[in-house]
């Protein structure tokens, strides 16, 4: 009988084995099993809160570091400056504005767009009247401002000698040498420093030459030409072109500061597409012509 029942309980007890090693691997007690149950956080997925603090501590180094390095490139601003830097785009119009990293600011003028809210950012104002000496073109002229016989005018903006301005100009008629189209740099005592047709080196005073080096290159019927003037620290440059032509020393005392302007003569006639100028603005200078120009 007791063999009978050892032969009859084997299989079962054999049958069992493969059971539970297939569903532990290994035979485990009541307490156990309860423990497998549970869920279980497993080691990798988790992360220690020193290496979480190893991973945000590099950005935000970095962060910091591009932060402070930012900072230092910027320019501390006085307060005239910031109140220009607030008020200089609706006060001159520019068709494009950008203030550049180092405090410089960057204006482009595209006349042949003929804006009329640009009309009273020189000084006389650009004119609709066909008779004018500085005015808009006409459909059978080239498309911008129109300069004719004799004349200047100066945007109403103050730089300080740290600037350079160009312009896109077409010769209306055959060149003379009689012929001025200057671009110019002139201070509060109507005494300028200019660029004549980008090849001549002059100085001014109340329109008339004082002093020149070079002469000016002739310039072909409605064919365009750049004429460039760059201003800075005792010496300008008159470039035709994108070429400089001749260079001339000035005071720094006499011109510290000026506005952008053009002055013709000769009986000459052209036509000016655009202006581009780059240049530190005289903040105290400018501060009061805003000002000015919100009293009209």
């Amino acid at each position: 009988m007791k063999i009978f029942t050892a032969l009859i309980l084997c299989p079962i007890l054999f049958c069992g084995l493969p059971f539970a090693a297939a569903s532990e691997g290994s035979f485990h007690g009541a307490a156990n099993f309860l423990d497998d149950d549970k869920p279980k956080d497993k080691p990798d997925d988790k992360e220690k809160p020193d290496d979480k603090k190893e991973k945000e501590d590099p950005e935000k180094e970095k962060d910091g570091g591009k932060k402070a390095e930012d900072e230092g490139t910027k320019p501390k601003l006085s307060i005239d400056e910031e109140y220009v830097r607030d008020h200089l785009k609706d006060f001159l119009n520019p068709t494009e504005m950008e203030f550049l990293k180092d405090g410089r600011v960057k204006l482009r003028f595209n006349f042949r767009e003929k804006n009329p809210i640009q009309e009273d950012i020189f000084t006389p104002p650009i004119s609709d009247k066909f008779q004018s000496n500085f005015r808009w073109s006409i459909p059978s002229e080239w498309w911008g401002l129109r300069l004719g016989n004799k004349g200047s005018a100066l945007l109403n903006c103050w730089f300080k000698d740290d600037v350079e301005a160009q312009i896109e100009y077409l010769q209306g008629i055959n060149f003379s040498n009689r012929h001025t189209m200057a671009l110019i740099f002139c201070n509060d005592k109507n005494a300028a420093l200019g660029a004549n047709f980008g090849s001549q080196c002059a100085r001014f005073d109340n329109g008339a030459v004082k002093e020149s080096r070079g002469k000016p290159d002739p310039t072909l019927q409605d064919t365009p030409c750049f004429i460039k003037l760059v201003l800075r620290e005792g010496t300008f440059e008159a470039h035709r072109d994108k070429r400089k032509k001749e260079t001339m020393s000035y005071s720094p005392k006499t011109f510290g500061a000026g506005r952008i302007g053009l002055l013709w003569g000769g009986n000459v006639a052209g036509v000016i597409r655009n202006l581009e100028i780059v240049g530190r603005i005289d903040a105290s200078r400018m501060v009061k012509e805003i000002q000015k120009g919100k009293k009209k």
